[in-house]
Order: structure tokens, then sequence, then C-alpha cells
């Protein structure tokens, strides 16, 4: 290991004895993201003096007397540019040992990952931010075009700005977390801390662990800030179609939140996370659990739809749901003094589908930092209705999950464990968390056990006001049958798909054809086998609402005719009751079977 030592900081980087020196600079520039012809790498001798290294083809590391452990100090050309960068921390540093919290370290940000942004978190990190103010009429005592302190616009992370929002707003948004540590005049990049051993260390063979290669021992502290400050669904339906399913069998429910993330106006510099539909994965149902089935055979036609309609995974719900009595209302169990808001096997849940979709930040060591993806939770909220509530686990609490750390405990569902040696047995530093005593007193505690509410982070979640605020991206009314969902019978997929195209000459193709699950079913029925080259073209059509634009593609699309054919060939299989196994011919959501009455 060779430390670079720059006016930004230190970096490490391994190299073998026989590499040649070229291939050092190479490296070294890839390292700290400055041109190769930028910088020189000096070597301080015994004098106290520096000397160059050559940028030779045939000298090697090892022929100038490197070694293990030396420094070798970066030189900037005058000509060349400082590379800028944005400070971060998570927390204030922790007492006694390496706090969990990201940590400012010297590294030129994002220098390990290609991947762009975000186009909102460059728009949102292109903006000013700040909170424009009018004038005081009883404190400013000067005219309307000038200014003083009293109506001087604030920081978007200003504390009394936050409080006086209704309702106040408990966690900065990330883009206003970095404003306040870029106005700390910290510089480098955010450090995503890692409780694994570290690598490359030349004491001992792989198997071994010394004080040089040992993490550190963790402190977590409460984080400060959300990725993703509101959840919203753009219709009440997409909650409703999803919870049906327990409706009908008492069976918990878990699925992915289709949808994208936009601008927060509730905050500044906020993000949301609007969904827009919900993907339910092959699963096994059960009264008080759900098993994901470990492989999805249509994952590879959903990012593919996914990508056409320009959205994302912005989250995962589940259900959890006990009926109270026979007029729909359902138990109170979570939330309250007594109870939890997230199990630890759901935060480690959680956690594990956020380490699955990193948060992408050039401003980051290694361009990732934190994670968007939302956990929403629907249960029985304090007026035994059902209600959704949303989180995230903190980034200290992803970093425990991915490193194989925290485990849930046996007999308490709100408490987690710190292991103290990993699943292939390597050794796990100690962690603590802060806390406060019965007299008040701030104090660390070993996370053995953890409560699991010290990890999480609350979002507010709601629906669209109205349609003209939020146009919904599929039509509300389009009720085609949701995927994986044959345990519980139901209308089949082609009687559907043929009520459906026989409304396309009242409602439009495009009105029909705005239906999120009968698109995938269009990807995924092994007999459409809809061309995704041609999809793509029908949707830009679709989700413009360009109905006549898209009957006239259809109508030159050969494979169309495979689906019509599809659709009015098989419509007269109906539908099976699950209770008396009778083959009905009619269907719907609210249908009931034609020997028994009972519902669909």
């Amino acid at each position: 290991l060779i430390a670079l030592r720059s006016p930004k900081g230190t970096q490490r980087l391994e190299v073998g004895d026989t590499e040649k020196l070229a291939s050092l600079y190479s490296r070294a520039a890839k390292t700290l993201g400055l041109p190769e012809s930028s910088f020189q790498l000096n070597r301080r001798q015994a004098n106290g003096k520096q000397q160059a290294l050559p940028r030779s083809r045939t000298q090697s590391v090892a022929s100038v007397g490197l070694k293990h452990g030396d420094s070798l100090f970066v030189r900037q050309n005058d000509s060349a540019g400082e590379p800028s960068s944005i400070a971060d921390s998570l927390a204030e540093p922790s007492i006694g040992g390496a706090s969990v919290a990201a940590s400012v370290v010297s590294a030129k940000a994002g220098s390990a990952s290609t991947t762009p942004d975000d186009p909102l978190d460059v728009e949102l990190d292109r903006e000013d931010g700040r909170i424009i103010r009018k004038r005081d009429p009883k404190m400013c005592r000067h005219s309307d075009g000038a200014g003083c302190l009293h109506c001087a616009p604030l920081e978007p992370y200003d504390s009394e700005y936050l409080a006086s929002l209704d309702p106040p707003v408990k966690y900065l948004p990330f883009h206003a977390f970095l404003r306040k540590i870029q106005a700390e005049k910290y510089s480098g990049a955010l450090a995503n801390v890692s409780a694994r051993k570290k690598p490359g260390c030349r004491n001992h063979d792989s198997t071994g662990i010394c004080s040089a290669c040992m993490p550190d021992p963790l402190t977590l502290e409460q984080q400060g800030y959300r990725h993703v400050d509101y959840l919203q669904f753009e219709h009440p339906s997409i909650v409703d179609r999803f919870v049906n399913y327990w409706r009908r069998s008492g069976h918990q429910r878990i699925g992915y939140l289709v949808g994208r993330y936009e601008r927060h106006a509730g905050v500044s510099l906020g993000i949301k996370a609007v969904v827009a539909a919900i993907y339910e994965p092959p699963q096994q149902c059960h009264k008080h659990r759900v098993l994901l089935e470990p492989e999805d055979p249509h994952k590879p036609a959903l990012d593919a739809l996914l990508n056409m309609l320009g959205m994302q995974l912005v989250g995962w719900v589940f259900t959890d749901l006990l009926p109270a009595d026979e007029s729909g209302k359902v138990l109170h169990f979570r939330g309250t003094g007594d109870t939890f808001f997230l199990s630890a096997e759901e935060a480690i849940t959680a956690g594990q589908l956020q380490v699955q979709h990193p948060n992408i930040c050039s401003k980051a060591e290694g361009g990732r930092f934190g994670s968007k993806f939302v956990t929403c939770v629907l249960t029985g909220d304090q007026t035994n209705q059902i209600a959704p509530t949303a989180y995230q686990l903190s980034n200290q609490g992803m970093a425990l999950v991915r490193d194989e750390i925290l485990v849930p405990t046996f007999d308490a569902p709100e408490l987690a464990w710190c292991r103290e040696r990993t699943k292939d047995g390597q050794f796990a530093p100690d962690v603590f968390y802060s806390g406060t005593n019965e007299y008040g007193n701030r104090m660390k505690r070993l996370a053995r056990p953890l409560p699991v509410d010290f990890l999480l982070i609350d979002m507010p979640v709601g629906f669209a006001k109205d349609a003209s605020e939020h146009a919904c991206s599929f039509q509300p009314a389009n009720r085609f049958p949701i995927e994986n969902r044959a345990s519980i019978g139901g209308e089949t997929a082609a009687s559907s798909l043929r009520d459906a195209l026989e409304t396309v000459s009242g409602r439009g193709l495009a009105v029909v054809l705005s239906d999120f699950h009968l698109l995938f079913h269009l990807l995924t029925d092994p007999v459409i086998a809809f061309p995704p080259e041609q999809l793509r073209e029908l949707l830009r059509h679709v989700m413009s609402g360009d109905s006549a634009a898209a009957e006239a593609f259809v109508n030159s699309c050969p494979n169309w005719e495979v689906v019509k054919a599809v659709a009015f060939s098989q419509s007269g299989a109906g539908w099976q009751c699950r209770h008396c196994t009778f083959q009905n011919s009619g269907g719907g959501e609210n249908a009931a079977c034609e020997i028994c009455g009972l519902p669909q």
C-alpha cells in the first residue's frame, strides 16, 4: 500500500513490486480524479528534499525503492485547476471510536463511479435553495426595495424555518444537509464507513487480522436528514387494489412501488417519491408472514418496462393487517408506546433493499451514498382504519446490514442485535449507540441489543389532492388483473384483455392501454410475447394520450393481431371460483360466483 498525499488529503493505492511507474501514474490519476499530465509524484529523501518519480515504462516500483507504507506527495502543475468538491458529514463526531455516521475524507468525490447522478439531484444541486422572505412591517425599517436582517433570505437548513412549517420538519432534506456541511467550510467527499476488515494487509494471510486492518469500534448517531421527504400515491385506488388481496384471502402481501422521484414543494430542496403502480412479485403469502420467491423470472421484463416508461422502483410496501370485527375495521397494534414501528426483521429487509438500490452521488467516496428506496407499511391506525406509514433505514443501519452485523432478536421484535462475528467467522467491531439515561445524561450503550427505532427515519405519506394537481400516469378506472395473484382466483387475463379491447371504440386505445399491469402482461405472456421495441414505440403514444396515433401504429403492427387473437379466442375461460371451483363466465373485481354466490 502506497499513500498518496495531496492538498486535498490522503488516498491509499495498492501496487505491486513489478508494476511500472507509468502504470502507477495512470492509476494514481484515476484515484485522485486528476488528468494524468496535471501532477507529479514526489518522494521525500533523507535530507528532507523531494525527488520526482519519472514516468518510466521500464522502471518498476521495486527498482526505485518504494515499499509497503511509503508515502508519495502529489504536486499539481500550476496550470492544473483545482478539482471541486463538497464536504459532508453525517453527525457530530463520536468519542472513543469511529462513528458510523459518514465522516469527511479527503478524496475526489465520485472517483470510483462513472454512473451519472440522478437528473433531479443535479437540478437541486444547481439551485440556490434559500427561502425568500417578505418585508416585515413590524421589524423592518427600510423601503420595499431594500433589505435587512429581519427579511434576508434564510438558508434551507435554518432550524427556525423548518420548525415553522406545517407540519414541522424533523429531518433536513438531503440537499439542504449538503449546503449546511458546505457552509461549515469542510472539503472532501462523503465517506461510507465500513465495518469490514480493511483489505490489503500484508502482515498476515487473508484469514488473519491485526491492529492495522481491524475495523474501528462504531458509534451510532441518530441521522438528522433524509434522502426522501415525502411519499405520494397518485391515486387511492393504487393502495385499495393492493389491499384487496388481504381482504379476499386474509393473507399479508408484499409489493414494489413503481414510480419516480420529483421535487417536493413542501420544503426547500425536498424530494418526494411518487408512486404510479404497485408490482407484486412471486411470493408465498400467509396470515402472519410472507416469503418472497428467491428468483423472479419476469424481472428482466419488469426492468425493460420501467425503462420504457421512464420509471423505477422507488420502494416496497407490505401489509400487516388483522381484522378487528366484521365492520371492516382493523386492529391498531403498531406505533403505540408499547409496540414498534418496524420489527428488526422488517428493518433488516428494508436495509437489504436499500443496499440493492443505492443513491448515486458524485460527492461521495465510491460514487454512492445512502438510498432513496422507501419502506411503506399498510396497517391499522388509531381510528382502526387502514393507513400507510413510511420509513427509511438510516445510512448507519444500511452499513450494519450490508456488513452482516445486524440480526433480529428471538423474543423482542423491536430489538436488533449486533454480532460479535460475521457469518463467515470474521471479526466484527463493537457497536455503540448514544442515548440518555434516567438522569438525563448523554451516554453510550453497547448495541447488544439495539432498539430498531434508533435507526429509523420516518416521512409523511399522502395522495395527490386532485387530478389537476398531479395527473395520474395510468388510468385509475382500468382494472386489469394484477400479476401473480393466481392463489386467490379471479378473472383471467385473457377475458380481461377482451373486455378492455371491446371498449377501445368508446374510450380510445391510449386510455385502454394506460394500465401498468396490462402492459406488463403484454411483455410476459408467452403466447403474446409483444416485442419490446414495438411496445416502446406504442408507449410513446399511450403515455402522451394520443389514441389516434396509437391506433395507427397497431394497425401496421402484425403482433397486434396476435394480441386480439389471444384475447378473443381464450375469453370464454372466465374465472374459477376459489370456494367451489365453478368456472364462471363473467368477471370483474366485485363479481360473485353463479353457484355459491361468494365474491370473486
